[in-house]
């Protein structure tokens, strides 16, 4: 399966820990290769294999972790 790439805005993530918690989780979930989070961008990039509900996934567990995620553009 081809990998993907999407970007999510992201609001109330202003340190290191945040970036952190989100790439660290975002990784353990399934259909998720990669995430990183540009807190200067305030931007998330998944790279992901599979459907579009990875990002749905990807935008709960942000939420899960007290911020907000908001899909920019799918791949």
């Amino acid at each position: 399966m081809a990998k993907k790439t999407a970007r999510l805005s992201i609001e109330g993530t202003y340190c290191g820990a945040c970036t952190y918690a989100i790439e660290h989780a975002g990784r353990k979930l399934f259909g998720v290769s990669d995430v990183f989070v540009d807190i200067a961008k305030k931007e998330i990039t998944v790279e992901y294999e599979g459907d579009g509900a990875v990002l749905n996934r990807i935008i709960e567990m942000v939420g899960s972790l007290g911020h907000k995620a908001f899909l920019i553009t799918p791949d």
